[in-house]
């Protein structure tokens, strides 16, 4: 039978995969300077964003998603990352125009949960959710 420190590390092992997610924190809105960066894009709906380490190399940085108002009550929703200081954009991301959920690094990877529609759902209302991820 193993002894107590086996099976502690053993316990640990298994318990740090998840453990070593770093969730990024959620704030409504964005830096001004990326507010004056995203309105050159057009009529801007709402935005929310997403603080913390993309690139492994300490951060912080910023996933946002911006909902530019497309007429009526629909809006075309974008993704990008913004990093350094002072904030720049870096890259856009291809969501196929999926709202975010959360955001979380694993591991070197950037996770991303989106929602997306099920069978039966309605256009306002997409119940399903669908982890993509991407390296930097």
């Amino acid at each position: 039978m193993p002894n107590k420190e086996v099976l502690s590390f053993c316990a640990l092992m298994l318990l740090s995969g998840p453990a070593l997610a770093q969730d990024f924190a959620l704030t409504e809105g964005a830096p001004a300077g990326v507010m004056s960066d995203l309105a050159s894009g057009g009529a801007i709906d709402r935005v929310r964003s997403w603080s913390g380490n993309v690139d492994g190399q300490g951060g912080p940085d910023l996933i946002v998603q911006v909902a530019y108002a497309t007429g009526g009550n629909s809006v075309n929703l974008q993704h990008f990352v913004y990093g350094g200081s002072p904030l720049r954009r870096t890259h856009e991301l291809s969501l196929d125009q999926a709202g975010i959920a959360a955001v979380r690094r694993v591991g070197g990877q950037v996770e991303i949960i989106k929602n997306v529609y099920r069978s039966g759902d309605r256009r306002c209302c997409p119940t399903g959710r669908e982890a993509v991820r991407f390296s930097f």
